[in-house]
């Protein structure tokens, strides 16, 4: 059955209950996707003027208890309209001589606006520090969230066989993930890396080895900073989790190389479904008191628009001895997308940039 989503529709679709796990969740669910009669406006998510307003206009709910999907631009035909000035989106299209962005074409323009912070010919001032860049992918960040939505009622529509509730609701924006599901005690029981050993040394080495290059065992993606982080938690000892054949996306954490082909699940893949899959804590948008509280090995992340979906992961090499500008311990991260391993205060290094505009979060090894 296919779901077509507008607002002031009911949709009542019905699962069965092998499909979730039978606790927090009880034995028999009831899945049920409603429009908002009154969209509720997100007042977290700090955006140019110029973009319009935001809010939530679907909500998902298991036996009556609603929870709200991801918001998206009231009117975002005003909102590509305004982007359309964006420097970087104009250096995005030059560099790859794409035609205007449009509704067809904008996922292409947010693969290469991730993929120019790593080319050769990319302007000097494009990266990850520059407001410019931020802006740009902020837009992305709420733009995209009309087919999230959408993918998130597909993932409940047709979950893979033995599916998991925990697994199943990775979709979901992070408060609402974790309301419905209970999510946060079922992650640190079950995935967090910190009730395993892990051996801190080889994943040292293994970030330092590749923050600045890929390493040619695994896949490597314009946007690669989850990829990254996976390598790296391979690599201190964190087995994989496959579900048992390999053949789901949407179970476990896995990689393999198949005669040359690699898939992956999409927790090795995506930062919002890896950092959730691996009981992220989120530290609110206080860049000070964040860089106080993480610790040698952790993989951070962060949620640029605040809207609960996680879009970069990187990794704490040495939590910092000094303080950069401002107060802030300045750590030392590697990552991906751009590639680099270096301190917050370093120009390439743009962390300390999203202070007061985006949530910041971490998973412990």
């Amino acid at each position: 059955m296919k779901m077509i989503v507008s607002a002031f529709v009911l949709f009542v679709l019905f699962l069965s209950s092998s499909v979730f796990n039978p606790c927090p969740i009880g034995a028999q669910e009831t899945v049920e996707v409603q429009a908002i009669e009154k969209p509720v406006a997100n007042a977290q998510i700090d955006l140019p003027r110029e973009f319009g307003t935001v809010s939530s206009k679907i909500e998902a709910g298991i036996d009556g208890a609603f929870v709200p999907l991801y918001p998206t631009f009231d009117f975002p035909s005003e909102a590509l309209s305004s982007i359309r000035r964006n420097e970087a989106l104009q250096a995005v299209m030059k560099a790859y001589a794409l035609d205007p962005i449009d509704g067809n074409n904008w996922a292409r323009y947010a693969e290469l606006s991730m993929a120019l912070l790593d080319s050769p010919d990319r302007p000097a001032w494009y990266c990850e520090s520059d407001e410019r860049v931020s802006e740009l992918r902020l837009f992305f960040d709420i733009f995209e969230n009309d087919e999230r939505n959408i993918e998130a009622i597909t993932r409940l529509e047709s979950a893979d066989p033995g599916e998991e509730a925990r697994e199943l609701m990775l979709t979901l924006p992070s408060a609402s993930f974790e309301e419905l599901s209970g999510w946060t005690e079922i992650a640190s029981a079950r995935h967090s890396t910190a009730v395993r050993s892990f051996d801190s040394n080889a994943a040292f080495e293994y970030a330092l080895t590749y923050s600045t290059k890929r390493n040619p065992k695994y896949p490597s993606f314009d946007s690669d900073c989850t990829n990254f982080a996976s390598q790296i938690l391979e690599s201190g000892g964190e087995p994989q989790v496959s579900g048992g054949d390999y053949n789901s996306v949407h179970v476990g954490w896995w990689h393999r190389n198949d005669w040359g082909q690699h898939l992956q699940s999409r927790t090795w893949t995506l930062a919002d479904e890896f950092m959730k899959y691996f009981g992220v804590k989120n530290c609110g948008s206080d860049h000070l008191d964040f860089s106080f509280t993480i610790q040698e090995g952790d993989f951070i992340a962060l949620d640029f628009g605040k809207d609960g979906d996680w879009d970069h992961v990187g990794y704490v090499m040495v939590p910092g001895n000094g303080t950069g500008p401002g107060g802030y311990r300045d750590y030392h991260v590697a990552q991906h997308t751009q590639d680099y391993h270096a301190d917050v205060s370093d120009k390439i290094n743009g962390w300390e940039t999203h202070d007061g505009k985006s949530n910041y979060g971490y998973v412990r090894r």
